[in-house]
């Protein structure tokens, strides 16, 4: 297999033209003078292998992931941050590497991305993880459990050896961090006002919570808790991630705390404006989310009682799923939906929140084959603001003889209720339905649907909540006969 390789550097270029004169599969075929000359060299496919040394300051994140996610090998030589780089997803090639060894590292690295490519088109080629006090790199999680090892930015190395030395403990094996994602299309259906409760009742279940809000449309999570949105907590530790400086305290530098009686959640606040999208890359995020799962499994000393708890991520994502790279652009371009698909990617669990209406379900139905799509995770439905005057006198029936009218790809299987006088109560006081309204249906079935998550995350088998069948309502007339105009 046929390596053509780019270097940047004197010591590169010295080291590139050796393993050309062995006149093996590796062979170099242009001597970059800078970052742009390599990405010129790389797009138009001259080369997929990238040797650094001199220089290698101009090779930042973004420039990283797009190398990376093109399936282009960057390695640097030993010396030249090598650490920063290697952090972001290059090969580490040692000072006094010959010709010969060199060589079989490059080959070798674009050999496993081409098989790992061809078993996974269109997956992104480098995922960085995140090594924690067992000392070895995580693999990239999803779906419920460990993914297969897809990427070569093995070793975003941001060990929490030095933060928890005094005592702090690894997690159970069965308890592992897992990513919960909140979404729901266009409308307002609900799905921060679910993913904030469906936080607070996790938390008040044991689980050790972390939100982030990374919408890039119209991010809420702040305003629902009552907070100061002075500062982007995601945005934060995004740029920490960047820097390869996310560590535990970076962390907890840019979450805020919030305290709910016993128990309490920890939110990333999601941006001040959504003109700032931008600044939620693709590669931002997933390292972000990598770090949130690897530092959730470390119990800081004090918290060992908790260790067996498993640690859960909440997700409050967008409503565009528009793949925006298929616009045509001559330059790399920022994608606005970048943070929500990545985040679709990490996934382990989808909640899809639905609006229990004649507008809202078949919005739904139209845009959820484009949801299985993006992820490999279970998507759960959830019809929220179900009530009888947008559905009949028994409305959850309705809501699933139209839902079954429409022809949706997953049943629904979790209801809330239109209840808005309280929700609008808990917004005003920044709380909970948990602390605002203890005992209201609502919070009672938020507090169901959190048992529901808690059971499929624990790999348990949940069956729907089976109720009488029954057809012919005014609701699911409505549907069907709009359906067949």
């Amino acid at each position: 297999m046929s390596v053509p390789l780019t270097s940047v550097g004197a010591t590169a270029d010295l080291l590139g033209q050796e393993i050309d004169r062995l006149h093996g599969p590796v062979t170099l075929v242009r001597r970059s003078a800078d970052l742009a000359e390599v990405l010129s060299v790389t797009r138009s496919g001259l080369a997929r292998a990238v040797l650094v040394a001199e220089g290698a300051e101009e090779f930042v994140p973004e420039a990283m992931d797009t190398l990376l996610a093109a399936g282009v090998v960057v390695a640097v030589v030993e010396g030249f941050d090598d650490d920063r780089m290697v952090a972001a997803g290059a090969v580490f090639v040692p000072v006094d590497t010959d010709a010969r060894e060199a060589a079989e590292i490059l080959s070798d690295e674009s050999q496993r991305i081409t098989r790992l490519r061809g078993a996974a088109p269109g997956a992104p080629t480098a995922e960085p993880t995140v090594a924690v006090s067992a000392g070895a790199p995580q693999e990239s999680e999803g779906a419920l459990g460990p993914g297969d090892d897809i990427g070569i930015g093995e070793s975003l190395l941001l060990s929490t050896d030095d933060h928890f030395s005094n005592g702090g403990k690894r997690i159970d094996d069965g308890a592992r961090s897992r990513v919960v994602v909140v979404w729901g299309p266009h409308g307002s259906p609900g799905r921060s006002t679910v993913a904030v409760n469906l936080s607070a009742e996790l938390a008040a279940q044991g689980h050790r919570v972390t939100l982030i809000d990374l919408d890039t449309w119209g991010p809420s999570v702040a305003s629902l808790l009552g907070l100061l949105d002075e500062a982007a907590g995601v945005s934060l530790a995004c740029r920490a991630a960047d820097r390869n400086s996310l560590d535990p305290a970076a962390l907890d530098r840019a979450a805020v705390r919030v305290d709910l009686g016993r128990s309490h959640i920890d939110v990333l606040t999601g941006l001040t404006r959504p003109d700032r999208w931008p600044e939620l890359r693709s590669g931002s995020v997933r390292r972000l989310l990598h770090a949130c799962r690897a530092f959730g499994e470390v119990t800081p000393p004090g918290e060992e009682d908790a260790a067996a708890q498993q640690p859960v991520i909440v997700v409050d994502i967008g409503f565009s799923l528009e793949e925006d790279e298929e616009l045509s652009f001559d330059s790399e371009a920022p994608r606005r939906n970048a943070a929500t698909l990545t985040a679709l990617e990490e996934a382990d669990l989808v909640l899809a929140v639905v609006n229990a209406d004649v507008l809202g379900l078949p919005r739904a139905a139209k845009s959820l084959p484009s949801l299985m799509e993006a992820t490999t995770a279970s998507v759960v439905v959830v019809a929220n603001k179900v009530r009888k005057a947008a559905a009949g006198r028994s409305p959850r029936a309705a809501v699933r003889e139209a839902w079954a009218a429409i022809g949706a790809p997953a049943p629904i299987s979790e209801f809330l209720s239109f209840d808005p006088a309280t929700v609008d109560q808990a917004a005003l006081d920044g709380s909970v339905l948990c602390e605002a309204a203890p005992n209201s249906a609502l919070r009672r079935e938020l507090e169901s649907l959190s048992q529901h998550v808690s059971e499929r995350l624990a790999g348990q088998d949940v069956a729907d909540a089976e109720e009488e069948v029954v057809t012919e309502t005014k609701f699911g007339r409505r549907l069907s006969g709009w359906l067949r105009r």
